[in-house]
């Protein structure tokens, strides 16, 4: 059945069946052993044979009707290029566990079972490097184990564990391919790979801090300098696709919130060139830097990029790129998107950046979903319309966007918390529902379960937003935004000292932070009566944002909570230059404090202030 099942016409003559199955024996009796075969399966399948075999006089075959056969299928998913498809399909080598003692036959399977796991290895190289964060680790993981030998594997899986924050299993990996090639093959590991883990063997520059000291050991806005890909080709189309890849750099990195971004020099040198020294100059106060080289070979494209700690002179991650050269703007695309999430992951948002991936790995829906989120994070009434066009326009362009659907649930959970929403109620639901939408199209991501958390919450349901919150924890335990909602979530039900240590965790996993976790803080202290220490992170906030509205609203409160009148009015004017439409009342209904004590403190604290 199996040698009829992968047969490429879909039929198999009988003398080769019979040859494969019976080859020690004569003519005539490996025949009259077929035939007892046949009669064997017709009896076991009794009047269904017909319906899917074939007997003729000198072949056997298969009705391709009603027929399914996972090796076939899997060959027809590479030559139509489908490769996670097949991947998928693949669970193990060709016939594995059967055993059948003829020689020919062990020959023919053998064969089709490194044909097979050729196909399967070359899918996952060409697959592996298309994904990002757990799939990406998955799939390298795949791949060594599909083929052990292979060291580019061990290196890919080496670099997507850095990737994610595993240095020490990455180390691990290469410590047991340096066993292997020296225990089995006698030869030592290149030095690439050496390199590598060398690079990865360095001490990343993050270090713990309390959240009393982190406002001053993460500086808001730190800066990149985006040196020039160097091209190592004479051809001009290469060097012009060098100078266009850096360009896209630029644009990109300098949208990702929080983040400086300094070009330098020219495309095509050395970043080291005589003419380079002034820009040089301009970057020795720059905090991270990144550079890399471009190469090329039969219609391929080779792309290196680092990111370096300038202080500290550590190479932070080194990533390699391969694409097709007729892929056009669509391999820019990919390359520039990549690069751009590693330094997300690297320098600001931790694993909570790989949260935000379209599975089409489109850049512009991406940087739309970017865009909206810092809109979002700035709690300003302005930056709202803005903040829903860049989420509707993403959502056009991918449907399926699960970041995009999440961040939809995020705004409408927003305007209810804010005050701006003319039905709280309607927008809440909305806000569910759109995270609902999010989970469906992406079980894996933390942060639909987020935003399901903090809108029960806005419904005082603090007992289903414990239980998103714990759902996100399982999905996410490295994820900086899951500590920072269910900091929100303890505020409201009137933990604030746990507030503190959560938002303290969420800013280790997020050293440059949103403005919205300072203030968290800000809200936390002023619960607890700690007003100096609500107006030192309020202005944290605000530093980060100046429109941030709760932001200015808590420092209204702490001012007037400590008789400073004047200031405390001061900065109710400043509310209203922001928000000329702010109202008090409905601003504090939209506060879900468990104790509706607080509610009244801060609304009182507001009407006294001068504000409506």
């Amino acid at each position: 059945m199996a040698i009829l099942a992968v047969a490429p016409g879909g039929s198999v003559a009988r003398d080769q069946i019979a040859g494969l199955l019976w080859s020690t024996t004569d003519d005539a009796l490996a025949k009259s052993s077929l035939r007892q075969a046949l009669a064997l399966i017709r009896r076991a399948f009794r009047d269904e044979s017909d319906n899917f075999l074939q007997i003729g006089r000198n072949e056997i075959g298969l009705k391709r009707t009603g027929i399914w056969c996972d090796a076939a299928q899997f060959r027809d998913h590479i030559a139509a290029g489908q490769f996670r498809e097949a991947v998928g399909l693949y669970r193990g080598p060709f016939l594995d566990g059967t055993s059948i003692r003829d020689t020919c036959f062990e020959d023919w399977s053998s064969a089709e079972r490194r044909a097979l796991q050729d196909l399967y290895t070359q899918a996952l190289e060409t697959l592996a490097p298309q994904t990002f964060g757990k799939e990406r680790v998955s799939l390298a993981r795949r791949w060594v184990a599909a083929d052990p030998y292979r060291e580019e594997a061990h290196q890919f899986l080496m670099e997507a564990l850095t990737e994610t924050g595993a240095r020490d299993e990455a180390l691990r990996q290469f410590r047991t391919l340096q066993e292997v090639y020296r225990g089995e093959l006698g030869i030592e590991v290149s030095p690439e790979t050496t390199a590598l883990a060398r690079a990865i063997e360095r001490p990343q520059t993050r270090v713990a801090t309390s959240a009393a000291t982190m406002e001053a050991r993460s500086p808001a806005s730190p800066v990149l300098a985006v040196h020039p890909l160097v091209c190592l080709s004479d051809s001009r189309e290469n060097l012009l696709l060098a100078s266009s890849l850096s360009g896209s750099l630029v644009t990109t990195l300098s949208k990702l919130p929080y983040l400086r971004v300094v070009a330098m020099g020219t495309a095509g040198r050395s970043s080291k060139h005589p003419d380079d020294l002034v820009a040089l100059d301009r970057a020795s106060a720059a905090d991270y830097m990144l550079e890399g080289q471009l190469t090329a070979a039969d219609g391929r494209v080779r792309v290196n990029v680092h990111l370096v700690a300038c202080r500290a002179g550590e190479y932070l991650f080194s990533h390699r790129h391969d694409v097709n050269l007729a892929d056009g703007f669509a391999a820019q695309d990919e390359i520039t998107l990549k690069v751009a999430v590693a330094i997300n992951v690297a320098l600001l948002q931790g694993d909570q950046a790989l949260s935000k991936l379209n599975k089409s790995n489109q850049l512009e829906p991406w940087e739309l979903v970017l865009q909206a989120s810092t809109l979002i994070s700035s709690h300003d009434r302005i930056c709202s319309p803005a903040a829903l066009r860049c989420i509707s326009e993403a959502i056009r362009l991918d449907p399926t966007y699960a970041a995009a659907h999440t961040l939809l649930g995020w705004w409408h959970w927003g305007q209810a918390f804010c005050g701006w929403s003319v039905t709280p109620e309607a927008s809440v639901a909305a806000a569910l529902e759109a995270a609902a939408r999010g989970s469906a199209l992406d079980p894996d991501n933390p942060e639909p379960h987020v935003v399901m958390g903090i809108a029960h919450m806005q419904n005082r349901d603090f007992t289903a937003a414990e239980l998103c919150l714990g759902e996100a924890m399982r999905l996410g335990r490295n994820h900086a935004m899951v500590y920072a909602v269910a900091a929100n979530v303890a505020n409201f039900s009137g933990q604030p000292e746990a507030a503190l240590r959560l938002t303290e965790r969420a800013m280790h996993l997020c050293p440059v932070y949103p403005p919205w976790y300072a203030g968290d803080l800000a809200q936390a202290h002023l619960q607890l009566g700690q007003l100096s220490q609500s107006l030192i992170w309020s202005k944290a906030a605000i530093d980060r944002s100046a429109g941030y509205i709760h932001a200015h609203l808590f420092r209204v409160i702490a001012l007037h909570e400590l008789s400073r009148k004047d200031e405390a009015e001061e900065a109710a004017n400043r509310v209203m230059k922001l928000d000329p439409a702010f109202n008090s009342a409905a601003w504090a209904k939209g506060q879900p404090f468990l104790d509706p004590a607080l509610n009244n403190r801060f609304l009182s604290a507001l009407v006294a202030a001068g504000l409506p």
